[in-house]
Protein backbone atom coordinates (compact mmCIF):
# COMPACT_ATOMS: atom_id res chain seq x y z
CA UNK A 1 0.00 0.00 0.00
CA UNK A 2 1.45 3.38 -0.98
CA UNK A 3 2.16 5.76 1.87
CA UNK A 4 1.58 9.50 1.85
CA UNK A 5 2.57 11.60 4.82
CA UNK A 6 0.41 12.85 7.64
CA UNK A 7 0.42 16.62 7.93
CA UNK A 8 -0.31 17.78 11.49
CA UNK A 9 -1.39 21.39 11.79
CA UNK A 10 -0.31 23.47 14.76
CA UNK A 11 -2.59 23.96 17.73
CA UNK A 12 -4.33 27.30 17.74
CA UNK A 13 -5.19 27.51 14.04
CA UNK A 14 -8.91 27.98 13.50
CA UNK A 15 -10.62 24.61 12.91
CA UNK A 16 -7.34 22.77 12.48
CA UNK A 17 -6.22 22.04 15.99
CA UNK A 18 -6.55 18.53 17.33
CA UNK A 19 -5.44 19.67 20.78
CA UNK A 20 -7.09 22.94 21.78
CA UNK A 21 -9.71 23.67 19.15
CA UNK A 22 -11.69 26.86 18.76
CA UNK A 23 -15.48 26.97 18.59
CA UNK A 24 -16.93 27.32 15.11
CA UNK A 25 -20.29 28.44 13.84
CA UNK A 26 -20.79 26.78 10.47
CA UNK A 27 -22.71 28.39 7.66
CA UNK A 28 -25.60 26.48 6.16
CA UNK A 29 -28.58 27.12 3.99
CA UNK A 30 -30.65 26.05 7.00
CA UNK A 31 -30.82 28.03 10.28
CA UNK A 32 -27.81 27.30 12.45
CA UNK A 33 -28.75 25.69 15.79
CA UNK A 34 -28.01 27.88 18.81
CA UNK A 35 -24.63 27.11 20.35
CA UNK A 36 -23.36 28.47 23.63
CA UNK A 37 -20.08 30.39 23.53
CA UNK A 38 -18.66 28.36 26.37
CA UNK A 39 -19.44 24.80 27.31
CA UNK A 40 -19.81 23.75 30.94
CA UNK A 41 -16.59 22.56 32.51
CA UNK A 42 -16.04 18.86 31.97
CA UNK A 43 -16.32 18.04 35.68
CA UNK A 44 -20.02 18.94 35.31
CA UNK A 45 -20.69 16.67 32.36
CA UNK A 46 -21.41 13.41 34.10
CA UNK A 47 -21.58 10.16 32.13
CA UNK A 48 -22.34 10.16 28.38
CA UNK A 49 -24.96 8.13 26.62
CA UNK A 50 -23.95 5.18 24.48
CA UNK A 51 -22.45 5.90 21.07
CA UNK A 52 -25.02 6.29 18.27
CA UNK A 53 -24.27 6.08 14.53
CA UNK A 54 -26.15 8.38 12.16
CA UNK A 55 -26.77 7.16 8.59
CA UNK A 56 -28.40 10.22 7.01
CA UNK A 57 -25.55 12.70 7.62
CA UNK A 58 -23.06 10.09 6.42
CA UNK A 59 -24.96 9.82 3.13
CA UNK A 60 -25.12 13.59 2.84
CA UNK A 61 -21.36 13.86 3.42
CA UNK A 62 -20.75 11.38 0.63
CA UNK A 63 -23.11 13.23 -1.68
CA UNK A 64 -21.41 16.57 -1.01
CA UNK A 65 -17.96 15.06 -1.54
CA UNK A 66 -19.06 13.72 -4.91
CA UNK A 67 -20.65 17.04 -5.79
CA UNK A 68 -17.33 18.77 -5.12
CA UNK A 69 -15.42 16.21 -7.19
CA UNK A 70 -17.79 16.54 -10.12
CA UNK A 71 -17.40 20.33 -10.04
CA UNK A 72 -13.65 19.75 -10.44
CA UNK A 73 -14.18 17.36 -13.35
CA UNK A 74 -13.33 14.26 -11.30
CA UNK A 75 -15.12 10.93 -11.16
CA UNK A 76 -17.48 10.50 -8.20
CA UNK A 77 -16.60 7.94 -5.54
CA UNK A 78 -18.60 4.81 -4.89
CA UNK A 79 -19.60 3.78 -1.40
CA UNK A 80 -17.90 0.54 -0.36
CA UNK A 81 -19.22 -1.54 2.53
CA UNK A 82 -15.75 -2.52 3.77
CA UNK A 83 -14.62 1.09 3.85
CA UNK A 84 -17.86 2.06 5.62
CA UNK A 85 -17.29 -0.61 8.26
CA UNK A 86 -13.71 0.57 8.71
CA UNK A 87 -14.90 4.18 9.06
CA UNK A 88 -17.36 3.11 11.76
CA UNK A 89 -14.56 1.40 13.68
CA UNK A 90 -12.43 4.51 13.42
CA UNK A 91 -15.36 6.72 14.49
CA UNK A 92 -15.82 4.62 17.61
CA UNK A 93 -12.09 4.83 18.31
CA UNK A 94 -12.12 8.64 18.11
CA UNK A 95 -14.88 8.75 20.72
CA UNK A 96 -12.65 6.74 23.06
CA UNK A 97 -9.63 9.04 22.79
CA UNK A 98 -8.85 12.42 24.29
CA UNK A 99 -8.28 14.06 20.90
CA UNK A 100 -8.47 13.22 17.22
CA UNK A 101 -5.67 10.97 16.10
CA UNK A 102 -4.62 8.95 13.08
CA UNK A 103 -3.07 6.55 15.54
CA UNK A 104 -5.36 3.92 16.94
CA UNK A 105 -5.86 3.55 20.72
CA UNK A 106 -3.30 0.75 20.88
CA UNK A 107 -0.71 2.80 18.97
CA UNK A 108 -1.11 1.16 15.57
CA UNK A 109 -1.34 3.40 12.53
CA UNK A 110 -4.87 4.11 11.29
CA UNK A 111 -4.59 2.10 8.06
CA UNK A 112 -4.26 -1.16 9.99
CA UNK A 113 -8.06 -1.07 10.14
CA UNK A 114 -7.98 -1.89 6.40
CA UNK A 115 -5.28 -4.53 6.72
CA UNK A 116 -6.33 -6.31 9.90
CA UNK A 117 -9.85 -5.43 11.10
CA UNK A 118 -11.62 -5.24 7.73
CA UNK A 119 -9.13 -6.72 5.24
CA UNK A 120 -9.53 -4.62 2.12
CA UNK A 121 -7.16 -4.25 -0.80
CA UNK A 122 -6.28 -0.69 -1.75
CA UNK A 123 -3.41 0.80 -3.70
CA UNK A 124 -3.67 4.10 -1.80
CA UNK A 125 -5.95 5.24 1.00
CA UNK A 126 -6.61 8.35 3.06
CA UNK A 127 -8.55 9.33 6.14
CA UNK A 128 -10.38 12.53 7.10
CA UNK A 129 -11.40 13.06 10.72
CA UNK A 130 -13.46 15.75 12.39
CA UNK A 131 -15.10 16.31 15.75
CA UNK A 132 -17.70 18.67 17.12
CA UNK A 133 -18.85 19.59 20.61
CA UNK A 134 -21.83 21.82 21.19
CA UNK A 135 -24.63 22.47 23.64
CA UNK A 136 -28.17 22.27 22.34
CA UNK A 137 -31.16 24.10 23.75
CA UNK A 138 -34.50 25.73 22.93
CA UNK A 139 -35.90 22.77 21.05
CA UNK A 140 -33.04 22.57 18.53
CA UNK A 141 -31.04 19.88 20.24
CA UNK A 142 -28.85 17.45 18.42
CA UNK A 143 -29.15 19.00 14.97
CA UNK A 144 -25.74 20.44 14.13
CA UNK A 145 -23.88 17.14 13.77
CA UNK A 146 -26.69 15.76 11.59
CA UNK A 147 -25.88 18.23 8.82
CA UNK A 148 -23.41 16.83 6.33
CA UNK A 149 -22.53 20.34 5.20
CA UNK A 150 -21.17 21.18 8.65
CA UNK A 151 -18.58 18.42 8.33
CA UNK A 152 -17.74 18.90 4.65
CA UNK A 153 -17.30 22.66 5.10
CA UNK A 154 -14.69 21.95 7.76
CA UNK A 155 -12.70 19.76 5.38
CA UNK A 156 -13.12 22.09 2.41
CA UNK A 157 -11.61 24.90 4.50
CA UNK A 158 -8.50 22.84 5.25
CA UNK A 159 -6.07 22.23 2.35
CA UNK A 160 -4.98 18.84 3.66
CA UNK A 161 -8.52 17.55 4.03
CA UNK A 162 -9.56 19.05 0.73
CA UNK A 163 -6.71 17.22 -0.99
CA UNK A 164 -8.36 13.96 0.01
CA UNK A 165 -11.73 15.09 -1.32
CA UNK A 166 -10.36 15.91 -4.77
CA UNK A 167 -7.53 13.36 -4.95
CA UNK A 168 -7.96 11.96 -8.49
CA UNK A 169 -6.72 8.45 -7.75
CA UNK A 170 -9.44 7.66 -5.24
CA UNK A 171 -12.33 5.53 -6.51
CA UNK A 172 -14.26 4.56 -3.35
CA UNK A 173 -15.09 5.83 0.10
CA UNK A 174 -16.74 4.87 3.38
CA UNK A 175 -18.32 7.40 5.74
CA UNK A 176 -19.36 7.26 9.39
CA UNK A 177 -20.89 9.82 11.75
CA UNK A 178 -21.38 9.01 15.43
CA UNK A 179 -22.28 10.95 18.55
CA UNK A 180 -22.93 10.67 22.25
CA UNK A 181 -24.78 13.03 24.56
CA UNK A 182 -24.00 14.21 28.08
CA UNK A 183 -27.52 14.47 29.43
CA UNK A 184 -26.64 16.40 32.61
CA UNK A 185 -25.41 19.41 30.63
CA UNK A 186 -27.12 18.80 27.26
CA UNK A 187 -23.77 18.62 25.44
CA UNK A 188 -23.33 16.69 22.20
CA UNK A 189 -19.97 15.24 21.21
CA UNK A 190 -19.85 14.03 17.61
CA UNK A 191 -17.31 12.57 15.21
CA UNK A 192 -17.12 12.10 11.45
CA UNK A 193 -14.74 9.84 9.54
CA UNK A 194 -14.27 9.39 5.81
CA UNK A 195 -11.94 6.71 4.48
CA UNK A 196 -10.96 7.18 0.85
CA UNK A 197 -9.29 4.52 -1.30
CA UNK A 198 -8.20 3.58 -4.77
CA UNK A 199 -9.63 0.10 -5.28
CA UNK A 200 -9.40 0.06 -9.07
CA UNK A 201 -6.36 -2.17 -9.44
CA UNK A 202 -7.92 -5.37 -8.11
CA UNK A 203 -11.36 -6.84 -7.49
CA UNK A 204 -12.46 -4.86 -4.44
CA UNK A 205 -13.70 -6.47 -1.26
CA UNK A 206 -17.05 -5.38 0.09
CA UNK A 207 -20.09 -4.24 -1.80
CA UNK A 208 -20.02 -1.02 -3.77
CA UNK A 209 -23.23 0.93 -3.97
CA UNK A 210 -24.39 3.23 -6.70
CA UNK A 211 -23.15 6.78 -6.88
CA UNK A 212 -25.33 8.62 -4.39
CA UNK A 213 -28.66 10.10 -5.50
CA UNK A 214 -29.30 13.82 -5.56
CA UNK A 215 -30.23 14.58 -1.94
CA UNK A 216 -31.56 18.03 -2.81
CA UNK A 217 -35.27 16.77 -4.53
CA UNK A 218 -2.86 9.10 1.78
CA UNK A 219 -2.68 8.34 2.19
CA UNK A 220 -3.45 11.94 2.90
CA UNK A 221 -4.93 12.02 6.34
CA UNK A 222 -6.05 14.99 8.33
CA UNK A 223 -8.09 15.81 11.39
CA UNK A 224 -10.29 18.78 12.21
CA UNK A 225 -12.00 19.54 15.47
CA UNK A 226 -14.08 22.31 16.91
CA UNK A 227 -15.60 22.92 20.29
CA UNK A 228 -15.14 24.95 23.38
Amino acid sequence: MKKRWLVCLAAGLLLLSSCAPDQEESSSSQPTPPVTNKLPTEDQWGEPSGLVFEEDPALEIAYLINQEREEKGLEPLEINSNLTQAAQIRCQEQAGQEHLSHQRPDGRYWDTVLREDVPTWTSVAGENLASLRYQGYQGMEGTMHRRGKVWVDKWKNSPDHYENIVFPEFTHMGVAVCYRKYEDVNVYEAYAVVIFADMSGRESGGQSGEILPDLSSSQPQSSVSSGA
